[in-house]
């Protein structure tokens, strides 16, 4: 069975400082697709026309069409073989930022550790050595080899988390809302990031129940055309 295992490095830092560097690139990479999101909003003059717009995004997002489906996690494994200095090993999917794995790789201070059985062994290292690596692998990813199964699981950017962000920036982007007032609507009091993580859920809501459609009119109808009477999308009823 052909074993192929990338994007993995070995460090002697404390898993403190690990988590806390993941917990960074998680933020890098939470501010870099508000970028994108904000981009793709860019030039949205008709506002309904811009609703529809965003809720392809949010379509592809759920899809998985990869320009839209920013999901990345890592995987912290501790290494079978320890000595006086602790060590970990780190894997990330997911993160095709290359200047940002880079910045990641040098804070915490690590070295390539990817292993694919059916290829030799990089110059680098001797033919033991490429072996060796081999039985860690086996002993780190026993059975299934499924990672999150075998090692301390960390999601950086989830279908969820994408929603979230994707009608946080909807709701700053909408030219008559860009600095709502206060008229009683409780998401406009917290902030367009808890609107985002309420309509995110009211939006999976409707499509478990195929009211997507329902639920598109009923934002147009609160986001659009506010009444002053209207209530929190939050677990309202389609």
């Amino acid at each position: 069975m052909s074993t192929k295992i990338y994007n993995v490095w070995l460090t002697t830092k404390s898993l403190r400082h690990v988590m806390r560097t993941l917990q960074w690139m998680k933020s890098e990479m939470e501010q870099n697709y508000r970028q994108v999101l904000r981009n793709y909003a860019d030039g949205g003059s008709d506002p309904e026309w811009f609703l529809g717009l965003c809720f392809h995004a949010a379509d592809s997002i759920m899809v998985g069409y990869r320009d839209m489906n920013p999901a990345a996690s890592a995987v912290v494994y501790a290494h079978p073989q320890q000595t006086e200095t602790p060590m970990l090993l780190v894997q990330t999917f997911g993160v095709d930022d290359s200047e940002l794995t880079k910045r990641f790789v040098r804070r915490i201070k690590g070295a390539d550790f990817h292993y694919q059985n059916q290829v030799d062994q990089p110059d680098d290292m001797s033919n033991a050595q490429w072996r060796e690596r081999g039985r860690i692998w086996d002993r780190l990813l026993p059975g299934s080899g499924n990672p999150s199964e075998n090692g301390l699981s960390f999601d950086m950017i989830t279908k969820r988390r994408a929603l979230e962000l994707l009608f946080s920036e909807l709701r700053l982007a909408l030219p008559p809302l860009n600095r709502p007032e206060q008229d009683g609507k409780p998401w406009e009091a917290w902030g367009p990031d808890c609107a985002g993580m309420f309509v995110a859920q009211d939006y999976e809501w409707a499509r478990k129940r195929n009211a997507v459609p329902e639920f598109k009119q009923k934002i147009i109808d609160s986001w659009l055309r506010p009444s002053g009477e209207e209530q929190s999308m939050h677990s309202a009823n389609l």
